[in-house]
């Protein structure tokens, strides 16, 4: 186990959240947190320990300015899943080994489209974690982490797709299914449409987009945020905005795997992105990071209900 010297959280929440700067706790022990106004972070978290309340004005600190090494990490969430965030945070703090506390930039956001903007505020985190940052795990914020995810951050590109390209994205790819190729979620007339503009393979594999590791030099080098605005106006045009089996209102696997269609992808084992929650208590303790998609089990008619918080 890798002990990190700080783990940087950049969170993202909806505006009717209760929660105010210094309230956020995670087993009892308050992170440091910035509220903003909406727009994205100037490159800087906060520190409350004791020394920094009694000083406010030593309170920022650069993204960076830590001793390595530092995990950089982000989500995102609208009002429905406030529970599942709360557990995320949870589960952070018991499974990092870090020397310092968790500083965390909080921003919060309401407006109309919450849900989509949320889902898709992944595709920014090259501008919304500026450099020097090199590296950034974003986990959805229905996920709940079991293992040590030092040794996620920083051996994710160990194996790739491609031998001798840099890797802009490592993903737990799927297993073979029917339910998970392309052309069979988004169905046959719509794949037709999109295949007009893109070329797709017949039997292209979607990943899951909720547990990714990004590659943040290459996205900025490549101008990869860019590339994935051009593809979700394109699909906002098609009208191919979900797909079966999607549990969103807009898809933000969709533009993530035509992104990489034939971009390079780091590969991580299924236990960084665990959602065969009908398995064994055996088989799902030995995940490292939980993904609840599809059915929550804070929802009333969940399943799982003895992982409530």
């Amino acid at each position: 186990m890798r002990t990190v010297s700080a783990v940087c959280l950049l969170l993202l929440v909806h505006h009717s959240s209760s929660w105010t700067p210094g309230e956020v706790q995670i087993d009892g022990e308050p992170s440091g947190v910035m509220r903003s106004n909406g727009e994205p972070p100037d490159g800087h978290c906060t520190n409350r320990s004791s020394a920094t309340r009694a000083n406010p004005s030593s309170a920022k600190r650069k993204i960076g300015s830590f001793p390595p090494p530092t995990i950089y990490l982000a989500t995102a969430t609208d009002r429905h899943q406030y529970v599942g965030l709360l557990a995320l945070l949870r589960s952070l703090w018991r499974h990092v080994p870090v020397q310092n506390k968790v500083h965390t930039y909080l921003t919060r956001r309401g407006r109309k489209g919450d849900e989509v903007f949320f889902n898709f505020i992944r595709f920014h985190l090259p501008r919304l974690l500026p450099p020097p940052i090199e590296r950034a795990i974003w986990l959805d914020a229905d996920t709940i982490i079991q293992g040590d995810i030092s040794e996620l951050y920083f051996d994710a590109f160990r194996q790739t797709r491609y031998q001798g390209q840099e890797a802009g994205l490592a993903v737990v790819p799927r297993r073979f299914s029917r339910h998970f190729k392309l052309r069979e979620a988004v169905g046959i007339g719509d794949f037709r449409k999109l295949r007009k503009h893109i070329y797709v393979p017949a039997d292209l594999q979607m990943f899951n987009a909720g547990v990714l590791v990004f590659n943040l030099t290459m996205w900025r080098r490549n101008k990869l945020d860019e590339k994935a605005e051009g593809l979700i106006r394109l699909l906002h045009s098609l009208n191919i905005t979900r797909f079966s089996r999607m549990s969103t209102t807009q898809s933000s696997q969709l533009p993530m795997n035509l992104l990489f269609l034939n971009r390079n992808l780091g590969f991580l084992d299924r236990k960084w992105n665990f959602m065969n929650l009908a398995a064994s208590k055996e088989e799902i303790s030995r995940g490292k990071i939980l993904h609840w998609a599809g059915i929550k089990p804070w929802i009333a008619a969940g399943r799982h209900r003895e992982w409530q918080v």
